[in-house]
């Protein structure tokens, strides 16, 4: 038994150089793991940032970037419009910026907690909205669209409502961002960047489903972008539906 033991410590002890090498990561490979399961917590990157230091987050930032316009199919270096990159892009490259501009951890703390604050308050706004409570002036619009969507004749006109009201706050809430008010007002210029970013993602995601939300119904009709005969809601005829919906679908955006 002692002889078998000795053998597989030696067996263990001979592999060790073998295999310690193979499990250090490359900044691609990294960057394949962050955009497969993105952090929800952000000091998962300043841990990263600790572990593998500035330049190779550096490094692992590049890498996401590469993988992004390869997963989009765009040139890396094109200008890219519209919500064309992988929806994991925006919120993890931001989260690897954001722990890149702390030059410490205190400093890191402060961007964090900023930030977490910040968001939270831009998200409250929007629950706000939703009980039809009393909120921000600028978003007087959305307010009179959520009231509007309740009293739609059918189910798919009040879905439409809400749809349009989400759109325009998500919209309305990236441009409050960058005039850097309300939330995004007195923000460090990392927290302002990283605000920027994930309200971004976010309007983002409000395209994407409301286009495939749109093709859905598209595809129950059998029309076009110009035959769609969902009941529009009384007072947004005209608006968010005439532009945004035959845009996306002519260009093929998503």
């Amino acid at each position: 038994m002692r002889r078998v033991f000795l053998t597989l410590y030696a067996i263990g002890v001979m592999a060790l150089p073998v295999i310690t090498p193979a499990l250090a990561q490359t900044a691609e490979e990294r960057a394949r793991a962050l955009a497969a399961h993105p952090p929800q917590d952000l000091d998962t990157y300043y841990s990263l940032k600790t572990e593998i230091g500035d330049d190779q987050t550096g490094a692992v930032l590049t890498a996401l970037t590469a993988l992004a316009y390869t997963e989009a199919n765009i040139p890396v270096g094109d200008v890219v419009s519209g919500c064309r990159l992988p929806q994991w892009n925006a919120p993890v490259s931001a989260g690897l910026l954001l722990a890149l501009s702390a030059s410490d951890r205190a400093t890191w703390t402060l961007y964090r907690d900023d930030a977490r604050k910040r968001l939270a308050d831009w998200d409250r706004i929007w629950g706000l909205l939703q009980k039809q409570e009393k909120t921000e002036a600028d978003f007087d619009a959305v307010a009179g669209q959520i009231a509007a969507s309740q009293h739609e004749p059918t189910e798919k006109g009040r879905t439409l409502a809400q749809r349009v009201a989400r759109d325009q706050f998500e919209r309305r809430s990236a441009q409050i961002t960058s005039e850097k008010r309300l939330w995004a007002q007195g923000a460090a210029e990392p927290v302002h960047l990283y605000l920027s970013a994930i309200i971004y993602a976010h309007t983002c995601a409000a395209d994407i489903d409301n286009t495939m939300w749109l093709k859905s119904q598209l595809a129950e009709s059998g029309g076009s972008a110009y035959r769609f005969t969902v009941p529009m809601p009384t007072k947004m005829r005209g608006f968010w539906f005439s532009t945004p919906i035959t845009m996306s679908l002519s260009r093929n955006r998503y």
